[in-house]
C-alpha cells in the first residue's frame, strides 16, 4: 500500500470531492460525468477514501463526510479558533 493511502492519511482534493458527491446520493456514473472522469477513475478515488477514512460502503463514507462538514467536528472548530 502507497503511503499516501494508508489509513488515515488525509484525502487529497479530488477523493474529497468524490466523497462529497457520494454524500449527495451520486452514483458513480453520475460523478464521472459531473467531474469529467471515467467511472473506472471514480472507483479508483473511492477505493483510495475508503482506505484513508476506514470505510467499509459508500454510507459509510457518506457518514464520514457529514461529521467532517458537522459544526461540531474539530476541522470546523480548528479553524474558527483565532491565530
Amino acid at each position: 500500500m502507497a503511503a499516501a493511502t494508508r489509513p488515515g492519511a488525509p484525502l487529497t482534493a479530488r477523493e474529497r470531492e468524490t466523497a462529497a458527491l457520494v454524500a449527495t446520493g451520486l452514483t458513480s456514473r453520475q460523478i464521472a460525468a459531473r467531474l469529467s472522469i471515467s467511472e473506472r477513475t471514480v472507483h479508483a478515488h473511492l477505493r483510495a477514501a475508503f482506505v484513508k477514512t476506514g470505510s467499509r460502503s459508500r454510507v459509510m463514507l457518506a457518514l464520514w463526510v457529514g461529521r467532517q462538514n458537522s459544526p461540531t467536528s474539530a476541522r470546523h472548530i480548528a479553524e474558527k479558533q483565532p491565530g
